[in-house]
């Protein structure tokens, strides 16, 4: 049964061969691919490029091929973030994932010089900080579109994160954070409720300590350590701790949104 990764595909082998030179993005490159399908899906995105020496487009594209498993990491180690490529490729800028997409024919493993492209990496590699008036200068990290800071929360030094589709969403994500915080006991109290309904339990009922014995609710909030915020432009926000050794070094996350006091709970990694 075919797919839209096989629709996709097609769409790109009609395309035209181009030459095509860009910058791949901060996140560098990876592969996935979904169950039953053989091949892997080796991706990168290219945030400036230009084919056939043309104009400078600053539309992300998303780069792709098919691989086995080999293949993929061999590609891995030619591509990688914040570098500028030459490449052969098929681009659609129209097609099934109503996004630009081109397909991967072939790398240039040649060193050259784009002096246009290599500005364009030169300004993509400068810190990108924004202020705010109640949490101070953030810090974007490109590869996942994040801004992050140090600061307190109820006595606790953490890191708040600003988790982010696009840049222009800082102020709506800081705004929740400014809720949060504003009424953080109420917050930290919910939080903590919520892990002892979700996560303690699990404890008692699969993680008991090697003596044997349980561990209090007491206990659990002594041993856990709050490291991160993470905050959300639509609302929704996570709270990371540190377990202790608990569940054998698996993260401990609380889960909720701004608007609502329900909470949920689990261990993760």
């Amino acid at each position: 049964m075919a797919t839209s990764r096989d629709e996709l595909i097609d769409q790109l082998k009609a395309q035209p061969l181009v030459d095509l030179t860009g910058v791949v993005g901060a996140s560098g490159s990876g592969g996935g691919r979904s169950r039953g399908e053989e091949l892997w899906s080796f991706t990168f995105v290219l945030v400036a490029w230009r084919s056939n020496g043309g104009t400078i487009n600053d539309s992300e594209l998303i780069v792709r091929r098919l691989a086995t498993q080999a293949e993929l990491k061999a590609l891995q180690k030619q591509i990688n973030a914040n570098m500028v490529v030459r490449l052969k490729a098929r681009i659609a800028m129209e097609n099934v994932y109503g996004r630009p997409e081109a397909l991967l024919e072939s790398i240039d493993e040649e060193r050259h010089d784009d002096a246009e492209l290599n500005a364009r990496l030169d300004e993509l590699l400068k810190p990108v900080v924004r202020s705010d008036q109640k949490f101070g200068d953030f810090l974007l990290d490109r590869s996942v579109t994040t801004f992050s800071t140090e600061t307190e929360w109820v006595g606790e030094t953490v890191e708040l994160c600003l988790w982010l589709d696009k840049i222009e969403e800082f102020d709506r994500a800081a705004r929740v954070a400014h809720a949060l915080w504003d009424d953080s006991l109420k917050w930290n109290e919910l939080v903590l409720d919520c892990l002892a309904r979700d996560v303690l339990r699990l404890k008692s009922e699969n993680w008991q300590e090697e003596d044997g014995s349980t561990v209090t609710r007491e206990q659990f909030e002594s041993r856990i350590s709050l490291n991160r915020i993470e905050v959300r432009p639509d609302g929704h926000f996570e709270f990371w701790y540190d377990d202790d050794e608990l569940f054998w070094g698996h993260d401990i996350a609380a889960m909720g949104k701004i608007d609502s006091s329900e909470l949920s709970g689990g261990i993760h990694g």
